[in-house]
Parts: structure tokens; C-alpha cells; sequence
């Protein structure tokens, strides 16, 4: 909340600078209020605010939208731009698997994870997206690389206890959705699963 305040601040100082905006509408988003942020990067945009960065933002803010041809269009121009870059690969997989591509999504999300290995988003959406395929020793690998890196991430732990939920390990899942909970105590998917077993 105080990010928001400092750039609305910053915002009523200088009203027309697309960086502000585009700072704006990442705060936003980090907020969960994606029609706000999609406003802000959209007049961001308008002011010329040229970055993958932005492209990026509006691919992601887009696809959430389920304005999937856009969102493909916004993530085309940011790999253009930038071929590099790892959230665009991976924002652009999850679009794939959200349209039905779970191969093509799973591919990008690892072409994203071998350029950002530090991108939580991509290990929790590819120990979900592994789970519901199933494919429980690849789950498992993606999800234990993440926590190495996150180990306090209680989307993680979330996912961890999914996978295991789904193979009736309900022991080893209990103690991943009681970290879960542990480390966001916010996180009610857990706390539900959690009763559930109990």
C-alpha cells in the first residue's frame, strides 16, 4: 500500500510520464487489481512507454482479461523486443496451456526458467500444471528446484501438498498445506485441504 501512495503521489506531480504509469500499473497488479493496472499500463502505452516490460504486463493483464489474441500480440512484441527475456516466455506458456497447448505452455515455461531460474510464478505454475497431468516425478523435481530457491513460499508448499493430495498421500500433503499455512496464514485453499484431511 505505501508503493501505491508514493507513485499516486509521484503520479499527481507529473501525470503524463509513462514510467510512473507503468510502475503504477505493476503495483497494481502485485495487488490484484487488474482492472486498474490494465487502465494504467494501457495509458502507458499511449504515452509511448516502449519496453518489453510494459508489452509483458499487458500480455499477462490481458490474458487474465481472456483477451487471449491480444495478450498473444502484446507477448509477440516483448519477445521481439527482447528474445531474452524470461517472464515474456513464461507469461506467453501460460497462455498456451490456458488456451488448451499444455505442451507448448510446459516448453516455455522451462525455456523461461532456464533464462530467469529465479521466477517463482513459473515453479508453481508448472508443479500444477504437472500435477493435473499426472506426471508426479516431474512435479516433484520443479517444485523441490523452487523451494530451494523459495524456501519460506507458501504458494509452493500449496502446490507441494496438491501433488500429494492427488496421489492420496494425505500425510505428507497435511504437512505441506500446515507449511503453507505456516508461512501465509492468509492462504485459505490450504487451510480448506487441510480440514478436508483432517
Amino acid at each position: 500500500d505505501h508503493a501505491l501512495e508514493d507513485i499516486e503521489e509521484a503520479l499527481d506531480i507529473s501525470p503524463s510520464n509513462g514510467l510512473f504509469l507503468l510502475t503504477r500499473a505493476r503495483v497494481l497488479r502485485q495487488l490484484k487489481k487488474y482492472d486498474e493496472a490494465l487502465a494504467s499500463a494501457r495509458r502507458a502505452e499511449v504515452l509511448q512507454q516502449d519496453t518489453p516490460e510494459l508489452y509483458v504486463l499487458l500480455g499477462d493483464l490481458t490474458q487474465q482479461k481472456r483477451q487471449f489474441r491480444q495478450a498473444k500480440l502484446y507477448l509477440a512484441k516483448a519477445l521481439q523486443m527482447a528474445p531474452y527475456d524470461g517472464e515474456a516466455y513464461f507469461y506467453t506458456g501460460l497462455l498456451d496451456a490456458r488456451q488448451g497447448d499444455t505442451l507448448s505452455g510446459i516448453a516455455l515455461m522451462q525455456r523461461s526458467l532456464d533464462l530467469k531460474p529465479r521466477f517463482l510464478p513459473a515453479y508453481v505454475e508448472l508443479t500444477t500444471i504437472h500435477t493435473r497431468l499426472r506426471e508426479y516425478d516431474q512435479a516433484k523435481e520443479i517444485n523441490r528446484i523452487g523451494l530451494k530457491y523459495f524456501p519460506k513460499e507458501s504458494q509452493l508448499h500449496y502446490a507441494r501438498g496438491e501433488m500429494y493430495f492427488t496421489q492420496k498421500r494425505l500425510d505428507s500433503a497435511l504437512i505441506s498445506y500446515r507449511k503453507a499455512i505456516h508461512f501465509d496464514s492468509t492462504n485459505y485453499m490450504a487451510d480448506f485441504y487441510a480440514g478436508i484431511i483432517y
